[in-house]
């Protein structure tokens, strides 16, 4: 429940499971059930309309519910995609390191949303994407040093 609406002296506990249910996808009919013994159907609809007691109440209740769940949305994705991305990587197979890199590259700015000046950035603290640029070009060296030692060997 959001802070504001639970902190407000000017509503009453009626007045929050209101502002709740309607949230919650609830007519006014179904809120009424809720509170009938304290309000009327005619009631529930006018605190709920632009000049309404609930209506800035519940738009700070929702726009706070929505940050909320905004917040949790990206924690959880943050939390996943670290082994996706390494995944991703692992999988990318191409004749071309070039183009390798930039299919990562790409893959990692999409999970961030813009694009990222990789060779500008890439030793920025602040760079989202260094680490898995850096262990990426790691790896590919690796392979490289690998396919020549195989080569080198016949």
């Amino acid at each position: 429940m959001s802070e504001i609406v639970k902190k407000s002296p000017l509503l009453n506990k009626f007045d929050i499971t209101m502002i709740k249910l309607r949230y919650e996808g609830k007519s006014a009919e179904e809120i009424h059930e809720a509170v009938k013994e304290k309000y009327t159907l005619s009631t529930v609809e006018t605190y709920f309309g632009r000049s309404g007691k609930l209506y800035q109440a519940y738009r700070d209740y929702e726009a706070q519910a929505i940050e909320e769940s905004l917040s949790e949305a990206t924690t959880l994705m943050k939390r996943g995609v670290n082994p996706a991305v390494k995944k991703l990587l692992q999988k990318l197979k191409c004749q071309d390191d070039n183009v390798e890199l930039k299919a990562a590259i790409e893959l990692i700015n999409r999970h961030y949303g813009k694009t990222v000046d990789v060779n500008a950035n890439i030793n920025a603290d602040l760079n989202p994407i260094a680490p898995f640029v850096k262990e990426f070009r790691e790896e590919l060296d690796k392979a490289k040093n690998a396919d020549r030692s195989e080569t080198n060997k016949d």
